[in-house]
Formats: C-alpha cells, sequence, structure tokens
C-alpha cells in the first residue's frame, strides 16, 4: 500500500515531466507543436500553484492540495476554481498541440508568409474547372429532352 500512496502523491508532479519526455521522443513536426508543449506544462504548473494555494487557504496541508488535485476538496475556494482552470487550459493546449488538423493550416499560413484569410487568391482544388464542352452537350441534351 505504501508504493501506492507514494506514486498518488507523486503523480502531479511527475505528469509534466512525463508529458515532456514523451513529446520530445516523439519529435516535433513544427516549431509550433514545441511552444505549445511549453505553454501546457506552464498552465499545468499555473494550476497546481493554485491548488496549493487553497490547501494553505485551508490549512489542510499537503493532504487537502491531493484532495483538490484529485478533485475532492474538504471545501471549494477560488483558488481551487482557478487551479481547475489552469488544469483545463493545459489540457486545451495538449489538443491544439497533438491535432494537426488545428495546427496545420497556421504552420502553413506562418510558412507562407501570408495570412490566413489571404487564401482567397488561390484556387480552391475542390471545384472542378468548367468544360465548355461537357457543359454544351448537358445544355443540349436538357433542350431536348424539354
Amino acid at each position: 500500500m505504501t508504493i501506492f500512496e507514494i506514486l498518488t502523491a507523486a503523480f502531479p508532479f511527475v505528469l509534466p515531466a512525463a508529458f515532456l519526455l514523451l513529446r520530445r521522443l516523439m519529435g516535433y513536426q513544427y516549431s509550433i507543436q514545441r511552444t505549445l508543449s511549453r505553454v501546457a506544462v506552464g498552465f499545468y504548473c499555473i494550476g497546481l500553484l493554485f491548488h496549493f494555494f487553497h490547501a494553505l487557504n485551508l490549512g489542510g496541508g499537503f493532504a487537502e492540495f491531493l484532495n483538490a488535485f484529485y478533485g475532492h476538496p474538504a471545501e471549494t475556494s477560488i483558488f481551487y476554481y482557478l487551479g481547475l482552470v489552469g488544469e483545463s487550459l493545459a489540457v486545451v493546449a495538449i489538443l491544439f498541440n497533438f491535432n494537426k488538423k488545428i495546427v496545420n493550416p497556421y504552420v502553413d499560413a506562418a510558412l507562407a508568409g501570408a495570412d490566413i484569410e489571404d487564401d482567397s487568391d488561390k484556387p480552391n482544388p475542390n471545384i472542378r474547372k468548367p468544360n465548355r464542352k461537357r457543359d454544351r452537350r448537358k445544355q443540349e441534351k436538357m433542350a431536348n429532352h424539354q
């Protein structure tokens, strides 16, 4: 039981290091992903800091800190909710980090040196090019059909 208690107490502090290690082993395809990883760890540490302030405010010590981290505080306070906000923002940053559909348009625009909204000059590959012969044949069929 002691090993489980040690792992439970160490988990909040080991989690960001494990995330950064895993992210480094996976590699960064874009530089924005490295920045988003750091932002995620920063928000997570801010959330832990607010949980720590919550525990100091209630005078519960490390046990109250762990209770707040795992979602079962003795009493809720503004510090507890700010800690949850920090952890939620960390999760959002992680989602942006791993979801390439979100990251790619920004990276492509940054590499091209243009704004994302300025893509109106580029032709849309999903729209077919006009084929005059095919259009004339369709018009003739419609005229014959009527």
